[in-house]
């Protein structure tokens, strides 16, 4: 298998909230192709489930340069340095007029979760000449799997919706994927 042509595929970037459209602005300011993979309806879909909570880093903290020299190239105007804003107000004033931008909205996709990525024509055992095939990105889009090539990841995901298991707690109670994990492990232990 002789190497791919990495200029053909783009940068595919998993997750359309803050640091996933940094990074599409980053790279679009570089040239290179990318795409965008937001599982959600909206770019900062997870940010808008919390969107009512105010943050504790003000505005110069959550725009990233490159994406605040592409936004007011077209006349958009930041929000004050200093103010604290809510996980909305973020979404609404900074990541939609962002993700709107015509050469960044051609490159999104919503409701496209990603639910494995792999080397192509390679398992997690094979590590001979991976660097000479691309990334396989499966995307799950209106209930069927695409496969998507890309010559780098970047994943943006975040942890809202996948909190770490073992420190996940509900209502004080540890969730039932947390307590098999724990009685597994103690069964194992007490059988050995």
């Amino acid at each position: 298998m002789g190497q791919f042509d990495k200029s053909a595929l783009p940068v595919a970037i998993i997750g359309g909230g803050p640091v996933g459209l940094a990074a599409a602005a980053h790279l679009l300011k570089k040239g290179e192709k990318f795409i965008v993979l937001e599982a959600g309806d909206s770019v900062g879909s997870s940010m808008l489930e919390w969107g009512h909570v105010r943050m504790f880093s003000p505005w110069q903290y959550n725009i990233d340069q490159a994406a605040k020299e592409l936004l007011e190239n077209t006349g958009w105007m930041s929000p004050v340095e200093n103010a604290l804003p809510t996980g909305r107000e973020l979404v609404e004033e900074y990541l939609l007029p962002l993700s709107n931008l015509p050469e960044i909205k051609e490159n999104i996709m919503l409701q496209a979760k990603v639910v494995g990525v792999a080397k192509k024509a390679h398992d997690k055992l094979k590590t001979r000449k991976r660097d000479t095939v691309p990334f396989q990105l499966y995307v799950e889009v209106n209930g069927d799997t695409k496969v998507i090539e890309a010559k780098a990841v970047i994943d943006s995901s975040g942890t809202w919706t996948n909190p770490n298991p073992i420190l996940s707690m509900v209502s004080g109670r540890m969730r039932r994927e947390n307590y098999t994990i724990r009685f597994t492990m103690a069964f194992l232990t007490s059988n050995n």
